[in-house]
């Protein structure tokens, strides 16, 4: 068992109850050290609700509030299996200056840390079939969720979303697992008063990640979770005084307080972007790297121009709207916005469905709202990396429009109508569509514009169209001027 200094180590901890290894010695406790996230409880109490926070990092191309995805962590947990030399050393109370550091000749104290007994902490969603975990979630999004601030980028404009599970410690079911505070048999020390270690594992599935559209910002899966416990006033059972959070590369290592212990160093407070973050030094500057779990999302317009001395300007065609995305199954939330005659729409919340999929469909259900003229729109926001969209017109007028489209790169988006192959621009008939011959990835913000066409023609068109039929006249004329010359010239010769 290797002992660690807290300014090479990464734990740093509240001081902890003097005590022996005996099952029956006394506990005498001690201020907290450096107590930044340090958690002292005044009064001490039998049972400690401790709360694990959990971040994910919210980013939109366009920096826009979006919904938090729809997902659900899960956490294990579990018992550390400590020995006799798992120990914090730390100081009496009385050996501690006004600023929580020890006094000049101050003598440390070793204090053992004891496994924590799996029967004294609940969770909601535990699961009760197990007997040596103990089971625990946190969810974010669902039908309850609120827009958010997303940041364009990390760290300078990171935003995140929280949220938190609860840890229940009952520290009189560490001093008997069948305590009973009805039942005076069971108020029998089993255990004795001191500091409880337990692990909590994030055992969230890389499946459960990509169906909501998360990616792993790749942090640690494990904090640490030290319970400082002492007698009751009766001395007939045990109270929480402390606690503390903290991350570690061994979760047996002893911990050793010096005057220059950092407030912070090492403790934490759950699964957060606090807990998560890393600062390095490059070039004489401060790098931040921010390993929390990340949610991107992006945008996507839709736009329709009319274009052509004889098209109808006023004219609002029907439209409908498809997006995919095969990776996320877990309805992530977004908003669209359709915008007419230059007046900004009504964001209006939606959903993916749980194969990715939605659709708004003003061709065949014009209570959409979804019909776009000249420059209209319809705006979509928050979409999950990943997401494809597909875009299809309706002619629904009486007239031969000719429609093209271009992507945000201002690229052809082939298109195709009826029976014709898939072109740049398409003749499009009245009661026809104008559908884009694939999907389009959504990966920033992107445009996609429809145009629809009908220019004038040339006056000469008409002599080029009625030509054919103007030479077949003229060659018809000349036949029956020929016969009837060659029947006078007959007719002349039988008179002689």
């Amino acid at each position: 068992m290797k002992k660690t200094t807290i300014k090479n180590f990464l734990i740093a901890v509240c001081a902890a109850c003097a005590m022996t290894q005996t099952i029956t010695a006394s506990a005498a406790s001690t201020n907290m050290i450096n107590s930044g996230n340090a958690k002292t409880i005044t009064p001490t109490v039998s049972t400690k609700d401790i709360p694990i926070n959990k971040d994910i990092l919210l980013i939109n191309t366009q920096g826009l509030p979006i919904y938090a995805p729809n997902i659900t962590y899960s956490y294990n947990v579990t018992s550390v299996s400590t020995t006799a030399e798992t120990q914090i050393i730390t100081y009496a109370n009385s050996d501690l200056d006004t600023d929580g550091k020890p006094k000049e000749g101050a003598v440390p104290i070793a204090t053992r840390v004891h496994s924590g007994k799996i029967e004294a902490i609940s969770t909601t969603g535990d699961i009760t079939g197990t007997t040596d975990i103990v089971e625990g979630s946190i969810t974010f999004g669902g039908s309850g969720d609120t827009i958010h601030e997303a940041g364009t980028r990390y760290p300078n404009e990171a935003k995140k979303v929280s949220n938190s599970m609860t840890i229940t410690v009952d520290a009189n079911k560490i001093f008997n697992p069948a305590y009973d505070p009805n039942d005076d048999s069971t108020k029998i020390q089993a255990n004795p008063p001191g500091i409880y270690r337990y692990k909590i594992t994030d055992v969230t599935t890389a499946a459960t990640l990509t169906a909501a559209g998360v990616t792993d910002g790749g942090a640690a899966n494990q904090i640490y979770l030290d319970v400082y416990t002492k007698y009751n006033e009766n001395k007939d059972g045990l109270e929480v005084y402390g606690y503390v959070l903290f991350k570690s590369e061994n979760e047996t290592d002893s911990i050793t307080y010096t005057d220059s212990t950092s407030i912070t160093e090492g403790k934490v407070t759950g699964f957060d972007v606090d807990t998560e973050r890393e600062t390095e030094i490059v070039g004489g500057q401060n790098v931040i790297t921010l390993n929390s779990d990340k949610y991107y999302t992006y945008n996507a317009k839709v736009k329709k121009t009319i274009d052509g001395e004889l098209a109808d300007m006023t004219h609002k065609f029907p439209f409908k709207v498809e997006l995919t995305n095969a990776g996320v199954t877990s309805s992530d939330d977004f908003r669209y916005q359709i915008n007419i005659g230059g007046e900004q729409g009504t964001l209006t919340d939606a959903n993916l469905a749980a194969n990715g999929s939605w659709t708004l469909d003003g061709i065949t259900d014009a209570t959409t709202g979804l019909k776009l003229g000249q420059n209209d729109e319809i705006v979509l926001v928050g979409l999950p990396a990943g997401t494809k969209i597909k875009v299809t017109e309706k002619n629904d007028t009486g007239d031969i429009y000719t429609a093209s489209a271009k992507g945000t790169d201002n690229a052809a988006v082939n298109l195709k109508s009826g029976t014709a192959d898939a072109a740049a621009s398409v003749a499009v008939s009245p009661d026809a569509t104008a559908e884009m011959n694939a999907v389009y990835d959504i990966d920033g913000t992107e445009t996609i514009t429809f145009t629809n066409s009908m220019k004038d023609i040339s006056v000469t068109g008409l002599l080029f169209s009625t030509a054919p039929f103007i030479i077949i006249t003229g060659a018809g004329a000349v036949l029956i001027v020929m016969v009837i010359r060659g029947r006078k010239r007959r007719n002349d010769n039988e008179v002689i």
